[in-house]
């Protein structure tokens, strides 16, 4: 080796040390990407709301899922309103994140695990079998909340594709259906979806 480099004129040897150096400082610290950057802001914006905080020996669970804890037991709009503001700031984050970077989202944390959590959140908050819900509402949603929930499904689609939303759909209602049983009369799936926000026509909303 050390006669090859006295052999190589010197006027060729500097250009191969700078290619040398460039192709190492390239492996020790690849060039960031779109996502990389974006999931860099990402992070900072939603730091405790997304995800864990660690405080010494003390790990801080995010604020998303003590809010879907609370909403999920209380059922009613005072108990489910600090999470959909939630979403609110969860969706204007996301919004700068490309939809080439969607197959990269397990790469934020628990982000997947909160799109899952809200949608099947959704699907509960919104089970009833009461006229009202069978005439289009939905439980206590409100036309502001159906908005909201559309949004959800936008957003999910936009980055995990329309494969995963209607294989989230399809879990959720087969969870849903062991609610079934209403008045001690069972439910078909077809009934039991026509009676979620699963069911609604997010067209005209979004």
């Amino acid at each position: 080796m050390k006669d090859w480099f006295q052999s190589v004129p010197k006027y060729v040897l500097g250009p191969i040390a700078v290619i040398l150096c460039i192709v190492y400082f390239t492996i020790q610290d690849p060039p960031k990407t779109v996502c990389d950057t974006q999931f860099e802001i990402f992070r900072k914006e939603n730091a405790k709301y997304l995800f864990e905080q660690k405080k010494k020996s003390i790990v801080m669970p995010p604020g998303i899922k003590a809010d879907i804890e609370s909403c999920r037991a209380g059922n009613s709009p005072g108990a489910c309103y600090v999470w959909m503001e939630g979403l609110k700031k969860m969706f204007h984050a996301t919004r700068n994140l490309p939809p080439e970077c969607g197959a990269r989202l397990g790469e934020l944390g628990s982000l997947n695990q909160w799109f899952d959590q809200s949608v099947f959140l959704f699907s509960q908050i919104s089970w009833n079998d009461t006229p009202m819900v069978r005439s289009g509402l939905y439980n206590w949603l409100e036309s502001s909340d159906v908005a909201m929930y559309c949004r959800l499904k936008n957003e999910y689609i936009r980055l995990r594709g329309k494969h995963a939303w209607t294989a989230i759909e399809a879990k959720n209602l087969k969870d849903l259906m062991s609610f079934k049983k209403i008045d001690e009369k069972s439910l078909d799936q077809k009934s039991v979806w026509e009676r979620t926000v699963l069911s609604y026509n997010c067209t005209y909303s979004l």
